[in-house]
C-alpha cells in the first residue's frame, strides 16, 4: 500500500523514510522486509536494493485499495496527518483517483469522511487558514456544505472595495495558489 501511494520508496531518501515512519507507523526495517518478500513474489519491482515500486499501475491501484480499503492493513485516516497533506497532496490523488474509479467509490468516501472531519476541525482550531484552504480545495467535494460555509464565511469577511468597472483592467490570468476564489 505505501509503495502503490509513494509510487516509488527510496531506501536512502531520509525525508521520505521518516515521513513513512511517521505517517504510517512502519518502522523502515519492517518496510524494506516487505517489500523484499514482495520483491521475491514478483509484485514489487527492486532496484538495486533500495528503490521499490510497482510497475503495474493496475496492480499498483489494486494494491492501494487493498491495502487501505478493502482489508485495511493500513489506516486511512492517515492520509491527513500534517506530515502527510498537503505535502503528499498529488501522491495521495494519483492513488485515490484511480481507486475510486475501479472499486467502490462512495465506500472510499466513507472511510475518508470521518478522518477529514476531525482534521477540518483541528485546523480551524488552530486557525489554520493555508491548510484548511488546500483541505477545502483537495476534499470539497466530499464536504460540500462545510466547503460552502467555510468559504462563505471568509468571504463575508473580506472588505468590500468599491470599484468603478470601468477602471478594471482585464488581463491574462497568472497562477497564485489555492485562493478562495480557486476553490468556488
Amino acid at each position: 500500500g505505501v509503495v502503490a501511494l509513494f509510487r516509488h520508496v527510496d531506501r536512502k531518501n531520509e525525508m521520505q523514510m521518516d515521513t513513512i515512519a511517521e505517517v504510517f507507523q512502519i518502522s523502515v526495517e519492517r518496510l524494506w522486509t516487505a517489500v523484499r518478500r514482495l520483491h521475491d513474489l514478483e509484485v514489487v519491482d527492486l532496484y538495486e536494493n533500495e528503490v521499490a515500486r510497482i510497475s503495474d499501475q493496475v496492480l499498483a491501484t489494486y494494491l492501494f485499495h487493498l491495502a487501505f480499503f478493502d482489508q485495511p492493513a493500513l489506516d486511512p485516516t492517515r492520509f491527513f496527518h500534517p506530515a502527510f497533506f498537503p505535502q503528499y497532496r498529488s501522491r495521495l490523488f494519483d492513488a485515490l483517483n484511480p481507486a475510486v474509479s475501479a472499486f467502490d467509490g462512495q465506500t472510499i468516501v466513507n472511510a475518508i469522511r470521518p478522518p477529514l472531519r476531525r482534521r477540518w476541525k483541528e485546523l480551524e482550531a488552530a486557525g489554520d487558514e493555508q491548510t484548511l484552504l488546500e483541505l477545502a480545495n483537495s476534499f470539497g467535494t466530499i464536504e460540500e456544505t462545510a466547503t460552502l460555509t467555510f468559504l462563505k464565511e471568509r468571504i463575508d469577511a473580506l472588505p468590500s472595495e468599491p470599484v468603478d468597472p470601468s477602471t478594471i483592467a482585464f488581463k491574462p490570468a497568472a497562477s497564485s495558489g489555492i485562493t478562495l476564489w480557486t476553490i468556488l
